[in-house]
């Protein structure tokens, strides 16, 4: 063995400080892995959520409920309906989602406020007639608070968020219908042609 290579702090006697670190570098190297990793996963858990969530959103039966609430709203009808509550039984279990950690608030905000904000407050009067009606506050709870939050998401992005107003609410009905029924009459074309 050369005795300037026993003599170095890398290899023989003394270099135990040399291996030791080596060791810290492939644990810390292999934990950044697994943090990049979980990282990952998380972020595609999330793009599923979410995309699950549009995809029901803009399914047939979603978009005929949205028009039959809109249609009833610009109508002049304020019942909380079976339809209705079926639109807000689809809220309730997006608060679910929020209350579970399952999407975080900001990426909720990001895809669905618009529409947490404008069908609670068309329900608002609804749900609170229910609750009343069932003596149970619990009821739609998850999706008053869903609404909630997004208020709050919406000072924390420095946005306006929506009185409530029954001019803002008759405006967001009509817009809404008018998508609901160009994505419909779109649907029902691409089945004819295909």
């Amino acid at each position: 063995m050369n005795p300037l290579l026993a003599q170095t702090h890398f290899w023989g006697t003394g270099s135990e400080w040399f291996w030791a670190f080596m060791q810290f570098l492939a644990v810390a190297f292999t934990l950044f892995l697994i943090y990049l990793q979980i990282r990952v996963q998380t972020a595609s858990h999330v793009v599923q959520s979410l995309s699950t969530i549009h995809t029901r959103w803009n399914s047939e039966s979603m978009l005929r409920v949205r028009q039959h609430v809109c249609s009833k709203w610009i109508n002049g009808s304020r019942d909380f309906d079976g339809v209705a509550q079926y639109l807000a039984e689809f809220m309730e279990e997006l608060g679910t989602y929020l209350r579970i950690k399952a999407v975080k608030d900001r990426e909720m905000w990001e895809v669905q406020s618009w529409y947490i904000e404008h069908y609670y407050l068309m329900f608002k009067k609804g749900i609170e007639q229910y609750r009343q009606t069932y003596k149970d506050e619990s009821l739609y709870s998850q999706f008053q608070l869903l609404f909630k939050r997004m208020r709050k998401m919406d000072r924390k992005q420095h946005s306006p968020h929506f009185s409530g107003s029954e001019q803002e609410l008759m405006a967001f009905a009509k817009t809404e219908l008018d998508v609901v029924n160009a994505v419909l009459k779109l649907k029902t074309s691409s089945r004819d042609v295909g």
